[in-house]
C-alpha cells in the first residue's frame, strides 16, 4: 500500500474470551500491550467487562504502511507461532488491521512470506478501513455508469 502522509494505520493481535491475561502472557512468552480481565470495570462506561482481552500492538508509528505493521506484530511473535495458533483456536485470535485514509489510496498487499506467517499463526484477519476525506461525497465509490 502506498500511504499518503495523512493516512493513519496500525495493526495488533488480540485474543478475547474467559481467561486470565497474565496466564495468556505466560503461555505466549510476551507481555500484552493492553489487556483487561472479565469482571474489570470499563474506565469510561463503568460497566463490568464480560470477557477478557489481550492485545499485542505494532511498535511502529501510525504513519507506517499497514503491511509493515503486520510484519512488526509477526516479528514480535516469531518463534511463538505454535503457542499463538493453539491460543487463537481457543480464544478468538485475530490479526486486526485498521486504516484511516484521507486520500483514495486504499490498497493492501501481503507477500507470500507474510501470508505464510499469518497462516501458521492460526489467526483470523479483520480489516477495518475508514475514509475520512471531508469531501468524500464528491468521490464516487463506483465509477459512474455512462448515460445511454
Amino acid at each position: 500500500m502506498n500511504s499518503s502522509p495523512n493516512d493513519h494505520c496500525f495493526a495488533y493481535v488480540k485474543f478475547s474470551g474467559l481467561f486470565d491475561p497474565a496466564k495468556l502472557s505466560d503461555k505466549i512468552g510476551l507481555p500484552a500491550t493492553k489487556f483487561w480481565a472479565a469482571g474489570d470495570t470499563h474506565p469510561i462506561t463503568k460497566q463490568t467487562r464480560k470477557f477478557s482481552m489481550w492485545k499485542l500492538e505494532s511498535r511502529l508509528p501510525h504513519s507506517a504502511e499497514v503491511e509493515e505493521h503486520v510484519g512488526d506484530v509477526l516479528a514480535q511473535l516469531a518463534g511463538r507461532l505454535p503457542q499463538v495458533k493453539m491460543l487463537a483456536e481457543e480464544f478468538n485470535g485475530v490479526m486486526q488491521l485498521v486504516c484511516r485514509f484521507k486520500e483514495w489510496t486504499a490498497g493492501i498487499h501481503f507477500d507470500s512470506k507474510l501470508l505464510a506467517a499469518i497462516a501458521a499463526s492460526g489467526l483470523e484477519i479483520d480489516i477495518d478501513e475508514y475514509f475520512t476525506r471531508e469531501d468524500r461525497e464528491a468521490i464516487p465509490i463506483e465509477p459512474p455508469i455512462p448515460a445511454q
